[in-house]
């Protein structure tokens, strides 16, 4: 990839100089195998490239060994042409690496780099800072260092890891199914190309195409984001994120505390081991599956109003109209947005939390938590020792159940009917 806004030297010679912008800029010369290495000295830069005549223009002096001001400077741009190149930059400053053709080996320093390695076999390695690699079309080496690094893995077979920081493999250009497992195996990739990347588990972060993909994540607390087709994303150990498009989905959380997110399409949602938040956000037809596992698990209704959830593992939740969904009995608690809801418990203790709307919330056997937040809603605690709190509208809560609930009633004139057990707050107007 060219890089935009550099002036090339003289077709005879490799040249450095510095732009007004505040670039620094070595252009290499066609036909010359370059070993080119810039090193920031805190008062200027000094270039060698033994391979190649270098040409010293503004701001740059010398021969053999050039030296440039570091006055103003705040970006190196290195342009490497064609042949079997190497490049080495020690500098904290943003450096710009066009690796051109051949095979190269490209090191930078400690800012925050973008390198662009070309279509040979290279060996990429970035230091300290926000770095970005776009591989194409080789067998690359890409070795991001210490900050949160992101990398496009081209078609090549190539190995890539990570460092310290949160550092992501991007497929997000695919068209194509990709598979990706950090395993530190090979087989990633668009495999029907005959891709066979090696993602290693120092990468935490996955992001996929178009294309019916499969990503698996690592012990480590993971991000993989799919786009449209019928993908499948396993969230491995620790606290993962996982976000499917369009398409009918699988997602498993596996152990830790995570969060899944659907979109359109016919989703399965399992949370798996540990408190896992599992989010609808289709708002459209479509038969979901939300399963919590083992753990004190959610499930947010976000993209459709007028939702109905029953946690009785029967296929009778979703929006109006469209009850097909099944929230399980392992799921405890629910949350929902604008719209008119209905949300019945199981016999486990359950929290419900309700938007905008006149909204019907009912416990359950357990000990529960409702909120019925805006609007005029209708609250009732069931069996159980029950917090319920009625939030703004003139709501109606029944905690009469013989166990001792506590009632909050907020603002609006609200009714309660209670037994001599509870304990009622004083913004509760109508007592019976």
């Amino acid at each position: 990839m060219a890089l935009t806004g550099l002036v090339a030297g003289p077709a005879d010679a490799s040249s450095a100089q510095i732009f007004s912008s505040g670039s620094l800029y070595y252009q290499a010369s066609t036909g010359e195998t370059n070993t080119v290495t810039i090193t920031y000295t805190g008062s200027s830069f000094t270039i060698t490239d033994p391979g190649a005549t270098i040409t010293p223009g503004t701001g740059c002096t010398g021969s053999g060994t050039i030296t440039c001001s570091a006055a103003g400077v705040t970006s190196i741009s290195v342009s490497l042409s064609d042949g079997n190149d190497s490049a080495l930059v020690n500098s904290p400053f943003r450096t710009y690496v066009d690796g051109g053709e051949g095979n190269d080996d490209i090191a930078t320093g400690s800012g925050s780099d973008s390198v662009y390695p070309g279509s040979g076999i290279n060996n990429v390695a970035t230091g300290d800072g926000n770095d970005y690699v776009a591989a194409v079309a080789g067998n690359d080496t890409i070795n991001l260092g210490a900050g949160n690094d992101s990398t496009d893995p081209g078609l090549g077979n190539d190995d890539v890891r990570g460092g310290p920081g949160n550092d992501y493999a991007n497929y997000s250009n695919r068209s194509g199914g990709v598979t990706v497992s950090l395993d530190n195996l090979g087989g990633d990739g668009e495999t029907l190309l005959g891709e066979s990347d090696n993602v290693h588990s120092d990468i935490e972060s996955v992001y996929t195409g178009n294309g019916n993909d499969n990503v698996t994540g690592s012990a480590a607390a993971n991000y993989i984001s799919t786009g449209n087709g019928n993908d499948t994303l396993n969230g491995g150990g620790d606290r993962d994120t996982l976000s499917a498009g369009s398409g009918a989905d699988t997602l498993n959380g596996g152990t830790g505390n995570d969060r899944l997110y659907d979109d359109e399409g016919a989703d399965t949602l399992k949370g798996d081991a540990g408190d896992d938040n599992l989010y609808s956000y289709d708002g459209t037809v479509g038969r979901d599956i939300f399963s919590g596992g083992t753990g004190v698990d959610l499930v947010g209704f976000y993209g459709d109003k007028n939702v109905t959830v029953t946690l009785n593992n029967v296929a009778n939740d979703g929006r109006a109209g469209d009850l097909t969904d099944n929230v399980k009995t392992d799921v405890e608690d629910v949350s929902t947005g604008a719209g008119d809801d209905t949300v019945t418990g199981s016999s486990a203790s359950n929290d419900f939390t309700s938007g905008e709307g006149n909204d019907t919330l009912r416990g359950g056997a357990g000990s529960d938590g409702l909120d019925g937040d805006r609007g005029r809603d209708k609250l009732f605690g069931d069996n159980g020792v029950d917090s319920i709190y009625g939030g703004a509208g003139a709501d109606t809560i029944v905690s009469q159940d013989t166990s001792a609930d506590y009632v909050t009633c907020g603002s609006s004139v609200d009714s309660v009917n209670r037994d001599s057990k509870d304990q009622v707050t004083f913004d509760c107007e109508k007592l019976t």
